[in-house]
Formats: structure tokens, sequence, C-alpha cells
């Protein structure tokens, strides 16, 4: 059985009173009141200047990226990145930026198109039916990975899990315009890219992932923009991830009801202390 017979086919934007006051509380939040998130491993720098570098030149770190990973066409558009240290709702990273899609762990990851993976880095525990998140079905965000060395891979010497103190399973919540998604950290992506949501949580921000022409198709196997689908190109979803909070006994059955019952309480106590 797939994670997928649990799930609804359908998915829509829907009236949600945590997240009309998580929007109407977002214009008050208190940023003076956080740090920009540093780069421990390079003295007096910060992940948003790494990253307003890369979409100027190609480069991260300092370094060039590989051929065809182009930050300069593909701008990651980070407004802010901050990290929040609350006495009430813990710390929290909170940042703005583009929305690029994730489709891995998807039945549309398995068509071939080199950049998609059949599985996430979020693995579930012990019972559950699917082994990692499936994009189509659970709303999760993206984090970059961790640097590490390998011939084919450059070492950017950044660890934006390790410095943000955030990991795969951490409770997660992603707001555009009216709509909000309620979720977990799923995956990693590439050190020098920031901003990107699974099919699920573009669905819920009001952004289905599946062409005109297969609207209902499900599972979805034409996905938009040739397979690669379509995200929000501009600085204009803001992510709020809660370090430490990855729910005990996470499995891919409950993970909806789990993380969105959790997060939205999570970010109900993180708008009453830095966004009043």
């Amino acid at each position: 059985m797939s994670n997928m017979d649990f799930f609804s086919t359908t998915v829509a934007p829907r009236a949600d009173q945590a997240c009309d006051k998580l929007v109407a509380a977002l214009p008050n939040l208190h940023l003076s009141t956080a740090k920009d998130l540093a780069v421990s491993t390079i003295p007096g720098r910060t992940y948003k200047q790494l990253f307003d570098a890369c979409d100027v030149d190609d480069r991260f770190a300092e370094k060039c990226l590989p051929p065809r990973k182009q930050c300069s066409t593909d701008k990651n558009n980070v407004e802010f990145l901050k990290l929040f240290g609350g006495s009430a709702s813990g710390n929290t990273l909170v940042f703005r930026a583009k929305a690029a899609v994730d489709v891995d762990g998807s039945p549309a990851s398995k068509l071939g198109n080199p950049n998609d993976q059949s599985n996430t880095s979020l693995f579930f525990d012990e019972g559950s039916v699917d082994k990692t998140a499936n994009a189509e079905e659970v709303s999760f965000l993206v984090i970059p990975q961790e640097s590490y060395r390998s011939k084919r891979h450059t070492f950017y010497n950044t660890f934006f899990g390790r410095d943000s103190g955030v990991k795969t399973g951490d409770l997660a919540v992603a707001v555009y315009g009216k709509y909000c998604s309620f979720g977990v950290v799923g995956d990693t992506g590439p050190e020098f890219r920031l901003g990107e949501a699974s099919m699920r949580t573009h669905a819920e921000l009001g952004n289905s992932q599946c062409d005109k022409e297969h609207a209902d198709e499900h599972p979805c196997l034409h996905v938009k923009n040739h397979g690669a689908g379509k995200g929000v190109d501009a600085a204009a979803v803001t992510y709020i991830i809660f370090p430490g909070t990855r729910p005990a006994h996470l499995i891919s059955q409950t993970v909806r009801e789990v993380t969105g019952k959790a997060s939205r309480e999570k970010a109900a106590k993180f708008i009453n202390e830095f966004a009043k």
C-alpha cells in the first residue's frame, strides 16, 4: 500500500483560522529582534550574503557553481533570513524567498528527469508504510544540504542545518499571500539554493502543479513546465521553521495530521511572542 492511499486526491486552499491569524500577524514581525543567520565556517559572513552573491555572479562561498547550475538565471531572491530566539516559542528560523518545486518521492519523480530523486532526505520512523516523503502527498519545505567532500562535488564548507539547528522532520510553515501550508522539513537541496517546497505545499498555497490538461490526475504524472514544476520566482513566500521539533514516531500514515496540528500550535506561539 502506498502513502497516497491514505489521502484524498484533491488539494485546494481552504479556510483556516490559524492561517488567517498568521497572515495577519506577519506584517508586524519584529525582524530587528532576530539575528542574521551566520555562517560558522566563514567569519563575518551571513547566509543571506552568500545567497545574494550567488544570485549576482554564480559563486557561492567564493567558489564557482558547477556547469548548468546557475543562481543568476534562477535566483534565490532571499529578502531576509533570520533566527529568532524566543523564551516561549523557542528558536525559530524565518526567511522570505522564492519557491521552487520539489517533486521528489512522488510518482512524477520516476519519469526520467535527471534532477528528480525517487526518495527524499526525510526518512520516516519504524512502522511507516512509506520509507520517505512523497512530495505530492506531504507538505514539506526544503533546506540546503550540509557540505560534503567528494571528487564529483564542490566542497563549499557551509552547514546550513548545523548553523540553524534545523533537521529533516522539524515542523515548518510556508505562507504565500492569504494561504498557508503547515508541515515539516522534508528534503535537502544544493548548498547554494534556498526557497523550495513540495508539490503538496504548492497546491495548498494555491499553486497546483499538475498541468491544465490533467488537473484532476492522481497521481500527477504531467507536472507543469515539462516536469520541473511552476514555482514562485519572486521573494513572496515566507518560510517558518522550528528547529528541534520533529514529532515522535513520525510515519507516512499520519504525517499530515500530526505535523499540521503541531505546526499550527508552534506558529501561534511564535507570532504571539514576535508579531504582536
